[in-house]
């Protein structure tokens, strides 16, 4: 496998050049897996969930979310928002998976991020985002942020 050094400018130059297949590849989402926490990656991975020109959105949200980082917040936020039109679901899967990832931070920003998607005109996000706010005492050995 390629080094880290490399496997970031291969995925930033895809960033850069728009280029969902190499951003939908397995080897950049393999970046993600073996590097995620490193900030440059979590850059990326901020900047790749932005992006609505690639179909990896879940994947990303996937790894944000097991990767439970709270400099991600807003970034989860407003994926919580997006469509996703290339999904089967309409962007359902991603937008619920962002509020699972918002919930799973577990601090104070999340929690009040989930509170402002409460109020989403979005009625499906909104119930999302409800139903983890219900669920935060339950699900806190879940948290980063405990």
């Amino acid at each position: 496998m390629l080094d880290l050094d490399t496997q970031l400018w291969i995925a930033n130059d895809a960033l850069k050049r728009r280029a969902p297949d190499i951003v939908d590849d397995a080897c950049v989402l393999h970046l993600f897996d073996e590097h995620g926490s490193d900030p440059r990656v979590l850059e990326l991975g901020i900047a790749l969930l932005d992006a609505d020109w690639h179909e990896s959105h879940e994947e990303l949200g996937q790894h944000l979310q097991w990767l439970r980082a709270p400099e991600r917040i807003d970034a989860l936020y407003r994926a919580s928002l997006r469509f996703y039109p290339y999904h089967y679901d309409g962007g359902i899967a991603i937008r619920r998976r962002c509020t699972w990832a918002l919930a799973d931070i577990g601090d104070q920003a999340a929690f009040d991020a989930l509170l402002r998607l409460c109020g989403s005109t979005d009625r499906q996000v909104a119930l999302f985002a409800f139903k983890r706010l219900r669920g935060w005492l339950r699900e806190r050995p879940r948290k980063r942020f405990a």
